[in-house]
């Protein structure tokens, strides 16, 4: 009886060992791979310790060359302190400038900030004719409020004997008719004051920018509505927002406006 062999071909043969070889020769490109990338941060790291060596060396140089050197400002000029001393007085000069500037850049953000929420509230009431003609209402009455304080402020300055405006409303409250008169109708975020037993300030919607208010000078700004940007000057005459043709501007402590104003 004769035996027959089956002879698989040569390829089959010699898979297992192919596959083999070629996962090992992956996991060599894998494990050099990471080793490049590992000598590679190794030097980024020995880059990154030398620059901070380096810096640290300057930070230390940079140290040294500020301190005082006492025996150079012994041995200055004379013509070089005096230089160092005007230095200083334009200095201080121009100290007292910049924070008013300061004060000024706050009060142009501000009134930014109120022109933009009034611009808001319009475009809401511009789709209610009720509603604005409410809001039309109550800015009239701010109005109305606004040159009650100044009226005020100008009686309690004649009974003192004195051109400058009172700079506390609690001041002339015996000029004031009510403390109600101090929250705007627009300003729905207070509740006007009932009596001045319980009036505490948080009412209060507008108020007195300027430090030195004098009633002889007609264009200091007394009092303002921070809701609707009304404007109370000194000489008891009120003016709209709306109407504002120039914008007052800050003037040695006070709020002003430079030229005249339409007033109402």
């Amino acid at each position: 009886m004769a035996t027959t062999f089956s002879h698989s071909p040569f390829w089959r043969r010699w898979i297992p060992a192919l596959a083999f070889g070629l996962l090992f020769l992956g996991c060599l490109v894998v494990l050099g791979l990471q080793t490049t990338e590992l000598l590679d941060l190794r030097r980024q790291n020995e880059q990154l310790l030398s620059a901070a060596a380096s810096l640290e060396d300057l930070s230390r140089e940079h140290a040294r060359l500020l301190e005082p050197d006492l025996a150079g400002t012994a041995g200055q000029s004379e013509a070089q302190r005096q230089e160092l001393q005007k230095l200083r007085a334009e200095a201080e000069r121009l100290r007292p400038l910049a924070q008013q500037l300061q004060v000024l850049r706050a009060e142009n953000a501000r009134l930014r900030a109120g022109a933009a929420a009034a611009a808001a509230g319009s475009a809401a009431l511009d789709d209610d004719p009720f509603a604005m003609q409410a809001e039309r209402a109550n800015a009239i009455r701010c109005v109305s409020n606004i040159k009650q304080l100044g009226l005020a402020a100008r009686m309690w300055a004649n009974d003192h004997g004195t051109t400058l405006l009172p700079l506390d409303f609690l001041q002339m409250r015996n000029e004031l008719s009510t403390p109600k008169i101090l929250t705007c109708p627009s300003d729905s975020g207070r509740s006007p004051a009932t009596s001045w037993e319980n009036f505490d300030g948080s009412s209060v919607s507008y108020e007195l920018p300027s430090v030195t208010p004098d009633e002889r000078d007609p264009y200091i700004v007394y009092s303002r509505c921070r809701v609707h940007g009304h404007v109370g000057l000194c000489d008891g005459s009120a003016i709209e927002g709306r109407n504002l043709a120039v914008k007052p501007v800050l003037q040695d402590g006070n709020l002003k406006f430079l030229k005249n104003a339409n007033a109402r």
